[in-house]
């Protein structure tokens, strides 16, 4: 009854709201169980998923930390990605939905357990942390590296969806093209950017705050696009 009426809540504010309202109901039917995997949509602000859908994605190159709805889009659309997951029961369930094609590199790297890190500031993008309880004492560097396996501006698009984001910022900045586009996901929490905006100087954000599926709260995506 309590998130029945913190659902109703939310919905309200939305309907009220004129940059939002146009999301109303869109948000109440993404409140029902699946929905991103089974409307293939990643979980991003609306108005953000909005902007990039927009675009031509067929024959673009993906890089993605974090899988799900979002790894559906990407092979929906026609591009080419690499996605990244942590989570070996996730994991099972997306593997299960993608389509048998070869446009999907999916890979499994779990964290290791008990962090080497000399520093425990999950802000930091050299400590491959995240502010997970469940994770706390182990190391994403694994994770995060795995885009070393690729030259600098191979991809279009590097998604930060995933754990340790400031470390995955540090290290996907350099994979992106010029022109391509690095997303951040809730880039409203402050400790993602407080020490890698240097990673991205040559980077001009656009940010959509606004509703998000299945979530009775606001948040923010972060599109920084590429110049040179």
């Amino acid at each position: 009854m309590r998130e029945r009426r913190t659902k109703l809540e939310f919905l309200w504010r939305l309907l009220r709201d004129g940059t939002q309202r146009r999301h109303a109901f869109r948000w109440w039917r993404s409140c029902e169980p699946d929905f991103l995997i089974k409307n293939c949509l990643p979980w991003l602000v609306f108005d953000a998923v909005d902007a990039v859908a927009a675009l031509d994605l067929a024959g673009l190159r993906v890089f993605e930390y974090g899988s799900g709805g979002s790894t559906l889009f990407w092979q929906a659309r026609g591009a080419s990605t690499v996605s990244i997951e942590h989570d070996p029961a996730w994991f099972a369930v997306v593997r299960s939905r993608l389509a048998v094609l070869p446009t999907v590199d999916y890979r499994l790297i779990e964290p290791q357990p008990g962090s080497t890190a000399q520093v425990s500031d999950p802000s930091d993008p050299e400590a491959y942390l995240s502010t997970d309880a469940r994770w706390r004492d182990a190391s994403f560097q694994h994770y995060v590296g795995a885009i070393e396996d690729f030259e600098d501006g191979t991809f279009d698009v590097v998604l930060v969806d995933g754990r340790a984001r400031p470390s995955c910022i540090k290290h996907g900045a350099r994979k992106v093209a010029s022109g391509g586009a690095l997303i951040l996901d809730d880039s409203q929490r402050p400790y993602y950017l407080a020490r890698t905006r240097e990673y991205l100087q040559d980077f001009v954000e656009t940010r959509f705050l606004g509703s998000r599926p299945a979530v009775p709260e606001m948040s923010a995506t972060s599109i920084f696009t590429k110049l040179r």
